[in-house]
């Protein structure tokens, strides 16, 4: 039995081996299948694959081979076109340069008529114009230099530039009125406070015009007459603006002096107040006319040996002075204004770089009229204190308070100008300076010998010389800062006469009158006080005779 056991165990593993062999052949098996499936699938999916890709070969070559026709089919169509372009492109360009050329013909025929009509009333149309001829005149100086249309456009071209010419002194002649001597006075009688308006010479339009004109031929015309034409008209219509402040001026105070009293301001038009010590403030009375100046016409006329005039006459000859001086100052302040606003108007109208000559031009003749009213002043004041009228002293003060006030706005004006014109109002300065400043000298030494002042008056009243003396000086003390100013400008001929504290003693001379003059009328001539020297010729209160 164990044998039989023994055998059994084999059997039972070989069984079991088999069935396990059988097993895997039938999984193997089944794979077998399945992979046969996925490789029939594969290849039938090839087979598509291949036949597609040989049905696209085929259908590449075939557009292929149609392309390539359609291109020798249209390169010569697209080599013919763009042919065509270019002839089409070259006629066009033919087609405009003929145009140009009829078009510059048909400029030099048509524009005639327009060009003889003139430019008045139409300028920016006729510059147009113009500017056509030019162009038309410079085609036919390049293209066909002896053409009779050459002719044509450079006689129409010089007819149109003498038509401009002429619209531009019509213009200006039109328009370049005075300026009305109310305006003026008006301008210079308003306060700095109010603001600086400027006289409107030319109507906005007419100015734009001239400006226009004025460029025109400059540049394409070539031509600067139209500056000579501008400064002169403009010229003679500032010299007439300052003829008309005068005889405004004459008007307003008659023609000559009635009274002793100083000419009211014909300025206050306005009513208004101003300051005497603004310069654009209009005069104050020129001076401070009184009972007492009768005094010194008179002490005047009897100093003079085998004088016949009388205080009357004396008084008539000062007032006329005084309407002079005013008249000078009021012009003076008009010159400035009016040739601040011919320097604004010119800038709009006249190339920069001509600025100055022409400037120089246009004021010339006015500022040599208003300088010559100056010298006529100052002449007539040295005749009159020729005459030991000293009196007459006192109408150049003003002259040269206005001339110190004006000149930094002169001088920023006229810079650039000739020396001729800068130098017309510092040599009228200069001028009256000297005369002044001899007349004091000649004063001072007629009061220090003055024969009659040992004379004391019996009634126990001040001394006529004395009251004469104190009342002149007091007439100066308006005129402080301008005395010493003037006094400043000759200390080379005080200091000859060996004296270095007197430009001082001079200066501050007005500034004491006043209290000389009540000094002289309280303390004796024994007095320290009074025996100070007062001015550069030492005039003392010993030199004038005081009353007890």
């Amino acid at each position: 039995m164990s044998g039989r056991r023994q055998n059994s165990t084999p059997n039972y593993l070989m069984i079991a081996k088999m069935e396990d062999s059988t097993q895997k052949i039938v999984e193997l098996d089944e794979k077998l299948e399945q992979e046969q499936k996925d490789l029939a699938f594969i290849r039938e999916n090839l087979d598509k694959s291949n036949h597609l890709t040989r049905s696209m070969v085929s259908i590449l070559s075939s557009f292929e081979s149609r392309l390539k026709k359609l291109e020798e089919t249209i390169l010569p169509v697209h080599m013919e076109t763009v042919a065509l372009q270019h002839l089409q492109a070259n006629v066009e360009k033919s087609l405009k340069a003929f145009d140009e050329v009829l078009t510059y013909h048909n400029v030099v025929r048509d524009a005639e008529q327009f060009i003889k009509e003139g430019s008045s009333g139409r300028i920016e149309d006729y510059l147009r114009k113009m500017g056509e001829i030019q162009e038309a005149r410079d085609y036919f100086k390049e293209n066909n230099p002896g053409s009779p249309e050459l002719a044509k456009a450079d006689s129409q071209f010089t007819m149109g530039k003498e038509s401009l010419e002429n619209e531009f002194r019509g213009l200006l002649n039109r328009h370049s009125k005075p300026v009305p001597a109310i305006m003026i006075l008006d301008l210079i009688e308003e306060d700095e406070d109010e603001g600086l308006h400027a006289f409107e010479h030319l109507p906005e339009k007419t100015v734009d015009e001239l400006s226009l004109i004025a460029k025109w031929l400059q540049g394409p015309g070539e031509s600067f007459d139209f500056i000579d034409v501008y400064h002169s008209i403009r010229a003679s219509a500032l010299k007439r603006s300052i003829e008309g402040i005068k005889d405004h001026l004459m008007k307003k105070s008659g023609g000559s002096a009635s009274s002793g009293h100083a000419m009211s301001s014909p300025m206050n038009l306005k009513g208004k107040s101003k300051d005497p010590t603004k310069r654009s403030s209009l005069i104050k009375p020129i001076m401070k006319k009184s009972s007492a100046y009768l005094l010194i016409a008179s002490f005047e006329s009897a100093k003079r040996p085998g004088s016949l005039g009388s205080p009357s006459v004396d008084m008539r000859e000062e007032a006329s002075m005084d309407i002079e001086t005013e008249q000078f100052i009021v012009g003076l302040l008009a010159l400035l204004k009016l040739i601040q606003s011919e320097a604004s108007l010119m800038s709009s109208i006249i190339p920069y770089e001509h600025h100055r000559k022409t400037f120089d031009k246009i004021i010339d003749r006015s500022m040599d009229m208003v300088a010559q009213d100056g010298q006529n002043i100052n002449a007539n004041a040295k005749r009159a204190i020729g005459k030991h009228e000293f009196s007459a002293l006192l109408s150049i003060f003003p002259v040269l308070k206005h001339l110190n006030a004006c000149k930094a706005e002169f001088d920023e004006q006229l810079t650039g100008t000739a020396p001729s014109t800068r130098h017309k109002l510092p040599d009228l300065m200069r001028t009256l300076q000297q005369t002044g400043s001899n007349a004091l000298d000649e004063f001072f030494e007629i009061v220090k010998n003055d024969p009659d002042k040992s004379n004391m008056p019996k009634d126990g009243t001040v001394h006529e010389l004395t009251s004469n003396a104190v009342i002149f000086l007091e007439n100066l003390q308006e005129f402080i800062d301008t005395t010493s100013s003037m006094l400043s400008t000759q200390k080379d001929a005080i200091l000859s006469r060996g004296n270095e504290d007197t430009a001082k003693k001079e200066a501050s001379c007005c500034l004491h009158s006043k209290s000389f003059r009540s000094s002289w009328t309280k303390l004796g001539p024994e007095s320290e006080d009074i025996q100070r020297p007062v001015s550069r010729c030492h005039l003392s209160a010993q030199q004038l005779p005081l009353s007890t």
